[in-house]
């Protein structure tokens, strides 16, 4: 089973890059079979958000409206680790550690 919403989305993205015709369109989706893609299609363009002109699928400007803008994203935040808290007494940064058969001891800042 196809779930037409993320097909509906995939023709969308697809033909904002550039328009194209129902062939090259099922070459660019070609995991979904040709006769569903074109069933989407179709609902698009009943939708208004499809039109066929020049013998190619394109976007109509109620098509570039239902695209995801980019400020609908949230924004991108660094990491920030979590502050790690210790218990009294547990503090071992002053016992050396033998790593790779050498042993380091450890500075107190």
């Amino acid at each position: 089973m196809t779930d037409t919403h993320t097909l509906r989305a995939a023709i969308l993205r697809t033909l904002h890059v550039e328009p194209a015709g129902a062939s090259a369109l099922h070459r660019r989706l070609g995991r979904h079979a040709p006769r569903i893609i074109d069933a989407t299609v179709a609902a698009l363009v009943s939708d208004g958000l499809v039109a066929l002109k020049w013998s190619r699928w394109r976007l109509t400007s109620a098509g570039r409206a239902a695209l995801p803008s980019l400020s609908a994203l949230p924004p991108m935040q660094p990491y920030v680790p979590p502050m790690v808290v210790r218990r009294p007494g547990s503090d071992h940064s002053h016992i050396p550690s033998l790593a790779g058969g050498r042993l380091i001891h450890r500075r107190s800042a």
